[in-house]
Parts: structure tokens; C-alpha cells; sequence
């Protein structure tokens, strides 16, 4: 009854004061006072900012950058956009279950933007990203922030209807790109046939595991009804993944898909598309068909060359190398899985673009050394249209054979002597000096 009067109380207030707390009347949010912040007591109408465990509330806009006491559930949202942000120092905990509800409401679409900007939320159960009817909600967790939570973080309802809802959270800016935050549940999920999930990482950090918490080394796994997009930042993707919209890799942002089971797949079961200056890398299993405009990359040298791992990267489906793209292998020894980078598809392999070849700091090139970049079960199609090749190793000449690229995933190398500079000079005295013989002859 009490939920069903906070909805009908929302359909009624203008935009200006979209929401308020639902409570005690003492409790109401009324941010009057030039400010948004929780600790202002003008915002509130009784002059005390809300301490009361058992009230419920909404904001139209707020900010907590200082440590709160308690509330029982806090809804986000409104006919036009609600926002709460908890900045850096600031921290809320939310006491009863799953009533952190990012645009709840059963009649009326609604808006809401909940930003975790250095502080942080703890919560007990779900947390909703939306529930039904035109819902638009946005969670954002950024700057070193936390939420916690001993549920999902759920995206859309997760009831299986269809009610063209958006949902997206954010791990990075929502805007441009800024410090991680963190994210400590027991998974990221959605659903909803008719909803758009979106999973971002907009970030900063040189390199961002999606861990249960700064401090865990447990996989957050991410399912469900939606897509990943990485937009900034070097992201590694370690859980068993079964989302199922594919991921898209934008210019600026790397992937490194590490997944070690075989059962399982880093990139859940979509397709996985790189654009132009995005990149693909790791050391795990891609579930769905890649295709390819950015860069391949495989192995995981994120950590610099002590720690780099040069494994395959494992592709489940065809993988597609198009014609802007760049396939990038780091040669480091002469054996397969620990001395180079390879890739291994389980399907078909469409050869495109350019071969780029790194020759690492450990490596010890012999005649005719053969590297299995590509290791294929299907059919090996097209070809490179250019290569990237060094052409010198310790003072030695390379010549690469690429024919069996196009047939068995296969890169040689011949290795000869440079000719040192005084025989190079003796050689072309002799040429000279038989030419002016001849000349002489010629002309006698």
C-alpha cells in the first residue's frame, strides 16, 4: 500500500519536484537552498537532513559527500531526470532488501541516474536498473567508487517482459572517459527481449579486471540480455560469461579476453566486433564470431615483457580479419603456447589486412624457424594484403616465408649474415674493375 502511494505521488508532482520522500512528512526533499547536497538541512523542509532508518526516499537531485546514517530504500527517478550522486568521501547504506531502484515505478516511465563517484553505496539484495514500462535508468560507478551489494546488479526487470526499457551501467564516466570503479555483487545480469542492456567501460586505468571488489581476485560474471561496449581503457575479462548481444570494442579501448576454461567464454556468446582503432587481445576463449577492423592481438603483454603470456587466444566461432585491420604477433621463443602469440579457430579463418610481426626480447631466431600463428579447424580463406615485417635480428638478415599462411596458418623464417661492409666494398671494387675491362675491350 505504502509503494502503491509513493507511485500515485510521483505521477502527480511537476518536474521541478519530481520526487520526495515517502515517510514521515518531516522527511520530504526539497533542494530550495542553491544546493544539492544531502548535508544542506534547507533542502529538507523540516531543516534536518533524513536520519531515519525506516523512510523511504527519492531524490530530484542530490549529492552525499559525507558519511549518512541509514535509510531503508532509496528510489532514483522521475518523469524527468533524477539524479543522486555519491561523491568521494560520502557513503550510504541502504537496510532493506533489494530497494536500491533505479526508475521503479509500475504506472509511468521514468528517468533516473545514480552516479558512485568515489564513495560508496552498500545495499542488501538486488539492485534494479529500471523494472518496467519505458523505464530509462543509468548506474554509474566511477573514481575509485564501490558498490556493494549481496544480490545482482540487475539491468532491466528480470521478470522476461518486454517493456522497452534502457538500462546501462557505466564503469568508467558516462560522458568521457574517468577512473573505474568498483563493483562487488554476486553478478551483473539482465533481460527482456524488447529492453536495451548495455554493459560500458569508459575508463582510465591502464588496466581494469572486472574483479568482485578492488580487493578480490574473483571473477564478476556478466549474463543476460545484453551488450558490452568498451569505449576507453585497457579492460580484462577473466568470469564465464553467457551475455548474449555481443561485445563492441571502439577506437581507444582493448580487450583482453582471459578466460581460462574451456567451457566457458570471456565475451559470452555474441559476436565480438573490433572497430578501427580498437583491439582484441588475451589469452582465453572468445565465444561468438569476431570480426575484426581494429587490431589482433593475441597474448597478454599488458604487464610489460617480464610477465607477458604469450598463450592463443581461442576463438569457439569464424573469425573474419577485414581489410583495415592489423594482426599483431609477438615472437618471443621458437615454441607454441609459451614462446609466441598464436591464435587458434574453432571454424573458419577470413586472412585480411596486414601481418605485423614483434620480435621480443627473449627470442633466438634459427634457419628456416617456423611459427603456427594460426592453428584452424575449418577453412583458411582470402589473404594479408600487406605485411609488417623486421627485416634485421643481432646483425643477421631475415627473409620471411608467407606462402603457407593462406593454407596452414604458417610463418617462416630464413636467416642470413649481413656482409660485412669491407667485403661489401672489395665486391663492388672487383664489379667496377671487370666493367672498365670490358669497356676497354669493347673498344680496342
Amino acid at each position: 500500500m505504502k509503494n502503491s502511494l509513493f507511485y500515485c505521488l510521483l505521477l502527480s508532482l511537476s518536474a521541478a519536484t519530481a520526487l520526495q520522500a515517502q515517510g514521515p512528512a518531516s522527511t520530504n526533499w526539497k533542494e530550495n537552498a542553491g544546493s544539492t547536497a544531502w548535508e544542506t538541512a534547507t533542502n529538507w523542509n523540516n531543516g534536518v537532513p533524513l536520519q531515519n532508518s525506516a523512510a523511504y526516499v527519492a531524490f530530484n537531485q542530490a549529492v552525499i559527500s559525507s558519511a549518512v546514517t541509514s535509510i531503508k530504500s532509496l528510489y532514483v527517478g522521475g518523469a524527468s531526470l533524477s539524479e543522486l550522486t555519491i561523491a568521494t568521501g560520502g557513503s550510504l547504506t541502504v537496510t532493506g532488501s533489494s530497494l536500491v531502484r533505479i526508475s521503479q515505478s509500475s504506472t509511468s516511465s521514468q528517468i533516473g541516474l545514480l552516479t558512485i563517484a568515489g564513495g560508496t553505496l552498500n545495499a542488501t539484495g538486488r539492485i534494479y536498473l529500471g523494472v518496467n514500462n519505458g523505464s530509462n535508468a543509468t548506474l554509474v560507478v566511477s573514481d575509485g567508487g564501490t558498490l556493494n551489494t549481496t544480490g545482482v546488479v540487475g539491468l532491466s526487470n528480470q521478470t522476461g517482459e518486454n517493456s522497452n526499457q534502457t538500462a546501462t551501467l557505466v564503469i568508467g564516466g558516462l560522458t568521457t572517459a574517468a577512473q573505474a570503479g568498483w563493483i562487488n555483487a554476486t553478478q551483473i545480469s539482465a533481460s527482456g527481449a524488447d529492453n536495451t542492456n548495455t554493459l560500458i567501460f569508459n575508463h582510465t586505468n591502464e588496466r581494469y579486471t572486472l574483479l568482485k571488489g578492488a580487493s578480490s581476485s574473483e571473477a564478476l560474471n556478466i549474463t543476460g540480455a545484453l551488450q558490452v561496449q568498451l569505449k576507453a581503457g585497457t579492460t580484462v575479462l577473466t568470469g564465464a560469461n553467457t551475455y548474449e548481444r555481443g561485445t563492441l570494442i571502439q577506437s581507444g579501448a582493448t580487450l583482453l579476453a582471459n578466460t581460462a576454461d574451456a567451457a566457458q567464454s570471456a565475451t559470452g556468446t555474441g559476436t565480438v566486433t573490433v572497430n578501427a582503432g580498437g583491439t582484441l587481445g588475451g589469452i582465453g576463449y572468445i565465444g561468438g564470431a569476431a570480426a575484426i577492423s581494429g587490431t589482433l592481438k593475441p597474448g597478454d603483454d599488458a604487464d610489460g615483457a617480464a610477465s607477458a603470456s604469450y598463450e592463443a587466444l581461442k576463438f569457439k566461432d569464424h573469425l573474419t580479419l577485414l581489410g583495415s585491420s592489423t594482426s599483431e604477433f609477438t615472437l618471443n621463443g621458437l615454441s607454441r603456447g609459451d614462446g609466441y602469440s598464436a591464435a587458434d579457430v574453432t571454424g573458419d579463418l577470413a586472412l585480411g589486412g596486414t601481418l605485423k610481426i614483434v620480435l621480443g626480447p627473449d627470442i633466438a631466431l634459427v634457419e628456416d624457424a617456423s611459427f603456427q600463428l594460426f592453428n584452424v579447424t575449418g577453412e583458411i580463406t582470402g589473404s594479408y594484403a600487406s605485411f609488417d615485417l623486421p627485416e634485421t635480428w643481432q646483425g643477421l638478415s631475415l627473409t620471411w616465408d608467407t606462402q603457407k599462411l593462406s593454407t596452414l596458418g604458417t610463418l617462416s623464417v630464413h636467416v642470413q649474415p649481413i656482409p660485412e661492409p669491407s667485403h661489401f666494398i672489395t665486391a663492388l671494387g672487383f664489379g667496377a674493375a671487370f666493367l672498365l675491362l670490358r669497356r676497354r675491350r669493347a673498344t680496342a
